[in-house]
């Protein structure tokens, strides 16, 4: 028994969950759904085979083609007492802004604003007023064509190939 644990464990098989009177799913060809809408109801269960009925008749299938639809349970009608809700239309939510945010809060919003860190030295409207000078200097233009990155030695065909004397 000790085996049939371990590769039942190594497998992740789980044991089978249908019985006889349970409403389930069929698996179908996959059109366009996996499982055809319409239920069936387990008539016999043996080992992995199952079978199932329904209005349209009888269809034996292995268990992995059911898929179990679970049992509704019973919603009590009962009203339950309860106290009645009071609704405040007056209400204001009590919140501070932090001091970080206070000078850079904008009637406008900008995504500008995800990025400024609350450290950050400067306020939000600081740093749109005076960005930082960017210093950019032209390449320089090469007048020259470039070298060719071949190999420069001189070639020579193999010598065991009977060239003796190369020919200058």
């Amino acid at each position: 028994m000790k085996m049939k644990d371990y590769a039942d464990n190594k497998r992740r098989a789980k044991p089978m969950e249908l019985s006889p009177g349970d409403q389930v799913l069929v698996k179908k060809k996959p059109d366009n759904k996996f499982f055809n809408p319409e239920p069936f109801q387990i008539v016999d269960v043996k080992g992995n085979q199952v079978t199932a009925e329904n209005s349209d008749g009888r269809i034996t299938r292995n268990s992995t083609f059911f898929h179990g639809i679970p049992q509704q349970t019973q919603v009590s009608t009962e009203v339950l007492p309860s106290q009645p809700v009071v609704v405040n239309d007056n209400f204001q939510p009590e919140y501070e802004t932090p001091e970080h945010l206070e000078d850079s809060i904008s009637p406008t919003y900008s995504r500008a604003q995800d990025y400024v860190s609350p450290t950050y030295p400067h306020t939000y409207s600081e740093v749109l007023r005076s960005p930082p000078p960017v210093q950019r200097s032209p390449l320089p233009v090469q007048s020259s064509p470039l070298a060719l990155r071949r190999s420069t030695r001189e070639r020579r065909p193999p010598i065991r190939f009977g060239y003796d004397e190369y020919d200058d």
